[in-house]
């Protein structure tokens, strides 16, 4: 799985790491999301536990 990086994450990532205020939230609302979906896919290939017993 490719992972790419917006300009705009980049620039709110540099706000974060600089202390600006509310960047840090601005942040979470963009990642977020992608990162959610992310997991899902993850937990959705894993055998259950049932056909793993």
């Amino acid at each position: 799985m490719k992972l790419t990086v917006d300009v705009d994450l980049k620039h709110l990532l540099c706000q974060t790491l600089a202390g600006e205020p509310n960047s840090a939230r601005a942040l979470w609302y963009a990642v977020a999301p992608g990162a959610v979906a992310f997991a899902r896919s993850i937990l959705r290939s894993q055998p259950d536990a049932e056909d793993v017993v």
